[in-house]
């Protein structure tokens, strides 16, 4: 194996998200998203799932991995009721207030999660063994960012310098499309219905997909057995590759 494509789910759970009641049509929409990009793909995609709400750092659920049964099963898993009411925090030092299943800081730290997971994502890509590697980042909000702890000027300049491809999808009329598309800067959907969402990450699967597949390895065997010996190699695209 010569090529390995990397990419991240960053799933907006602010307070926001989680009281909405749409929360279940962004899973099935990420589990699609899974589905889609790992069929037939056997270890040439990995993928890692992580949130986000307004702590510091975005949470990571599932580390990379092609296991398909592993990233659902993370999603699953963020169903799990820890807390009914404000009371519930008390157990849980990092969590700030209740919204919905799970205890969070209600806030959005949209901006320092970006940065925190493209920072993820590009140590991993460091890491690989693979001849060549390749990433993106996908990232689902349905507000702005409100926590406030990282600007969007220092955002947009992660992301200018990243070599990483990113995609944003927003949900609903409250994002600042201006900001989610200096961050979608390989390509920004705005989605007003939760309904379209499963539709939406399967046509970033599919461009994740052509990243992948953009890649061609030629090998070449001689049969001359000494010496120094040119050989010209041309190319010609067709429609139908490009």
């Amino acid at each position: 194996q010569r090529f390995r494509m990397l990419s991240v789910i960053l799933l907006d759970m602010s307070g926001s998200m989680l009281r909405s009641g749409e929360f279940p049509e962004l899973q099935i929409a990420a589990a699609r998203y899974i589905e889609t990009v790992l069929a037939e793909a056997g270890d040439t995609q990995r993928i890692a799932l992580m949130t986000f709400d307004g702590r510091s750092e975005a949470q990571m659920i599932v580390g990379f991995t092609s296991d398909g049964s592993k990233l659902l099963h993370g999603l699953d898993a963020l169903s799990i009721s820890e807390c009914r009411s404000l009371d519930d925090c008390a157990g849980f030092a990092d969590r700030k207030s209740c919204a919905g299943w799970r205890c969070v800081d209600d806030s959005t730290n949209l901006n320092g999660a970006v940065i925190s997971s493209l920072t993820v994502l590009e140590h991993q890509l460091s890491q690989e063994s693979v001849s060549w590697t390749d990433g993106a980042l996908i990232m689902f909000t349905d507000g702005t960012d409100q926590a406030a702890r990282v600007s969007s000027e220092e955002a947009f300049s992660r992301v200018n310098s990243s070599k990483t491809h990113i995609f944003s999808i927003g949900l609903g009329g409250e994002v600042d499309e201006a900001s989610l598309r200096a961050i979608g800067r390989d390509g920004y959907w705005p989605v007003g219905r939760a309904e379209k969402l499963q539709e939406t990450f399967e046509q970033v699967a599919s461009r994740v997909q052509g990243l992948a597949n953009r890649f061609y390895l030629l090998e070449y065997c001689s049969p001359k057995r000494s010496g120094i010996h040119s050989l010209k190699v041309s190319a010609r695209m067709t429609a139908r590759d490009g």
